[in-house]
């Protein structure tokens, strides 16, 4: 089944995804806090995928500082994001780091809460909300012949138009307007029976620090042939930025500092 979503929004659900393996591994210390890491690299990403989204958009700066100050003054946000850091520079986190796994479990529920409002508010805030352009032509027409007449001629009472003696009058306001839309495609394929994907992947836009604007991304993760291939190119250019095929077992996320990432599990089956 494919599903097609914002880059926010799949941000989003992966977090939630990780979250929920992490509740399910508990008693297993390394899939825990594997599970646990992914969540803490996930869930940072996405103010920073929010601000690659709008951040283009009027008034943009007046909303967003004082939402992202107060988010980044939850405690329990800050401790994630110190973790996250760490591991992002070859830190390992251990379950002695952590400590109590359902103490671990609440406070990543309550920084998944905190995301998940903050991407709602902004993509109820931003999406689709482009300012565009307004221009009032100072004519006035006639309705039945097109004719231009007199700017005063809309004033009561109206003179005929002197083509066609038509008293109708129009004035005509263009509007134009733009929007721009971001997704990613995120699949799974799994045997009967089984809850493990044995293949994901997903496909789609992700924000290019480095070019400061969208690009496209595939990865693909197949677990069967042991096998993980990722391709970055520029829709503009045609050019390849990025592109790897290695052993999935020997994979490890690289490029963080400078690509956003998309699931490296697969998608939650609904």
């Amino acid at each position: 089944m494919l599903t097609v979503r914002t880059s926010v929004q799949d941000r989003v659900l992966a977090s939630e995804f990780f979250l929920e393996t992490a509740r399910a591994r508990m008693l297993e210390p390394d899939p825990f806090r594997w599970s646990i890491e992914a969540f803490m690299v996930f869930t940072r990403s996405i103010p920073e995928l929010i601000e690659g989204e709008y951040e283009t958009r009027p008034g943009w700066r007046a909303w967003w500082e004082p939402r992202l100050e107060a988010l980044e003054a939850d405690a329990l946000w800050a401790q994630f994001y110190e973790f996250r850091n760490r591991s992002s520079h070859h830190w390992v986190l251990t379950p002695k780091d952590l400590g109590d796994p359902e103490r671990v479990l609440r406070a990543g529920t309550h920084v998944l809460e905190l995301s998940r409002d903050f991407a709602e508010a902004a993509i109820n805030q931003w999406e689709g909300s482009d300012v565009g352009e307004t221009v009032v032509d100072p004519n006035v027409y006639c309705s039945n012949c097109g004719g231009v007449l007199a700017v005063d001629a809309d004033e009561s009472p109206r003179t005929p138009c002197p083509e066609c003696a038509a008293l109708a009058r129009t004035r005509r306001i263009e509007i134009s307007d733009s929007a721009r839309g971001s997704a990613v495609v995120a699949y799974a394929a799994r045997h009967p029976g089984e809850k493990q994907a044995f293949l994901w992947g997903s496909t789609g836009d992700s924000w290019s620090r480095k070019l400061q604007r969208w690009v496209q991304r595939g990865m693909v993760f197949d677990r069967a042939a042991d096998r993980y291939k990722e391709e970055v190119s520029d829709p503009l250019t045609g050019e390849i930025i990025h592109s790897a095929d290695e052993p999935l077992s020997e994979h490890r996320g690289h490029g963080s500092a400078r690509m956003d990432q998309r699931p490296r599990t697969p998608p939650k089956r609904r």
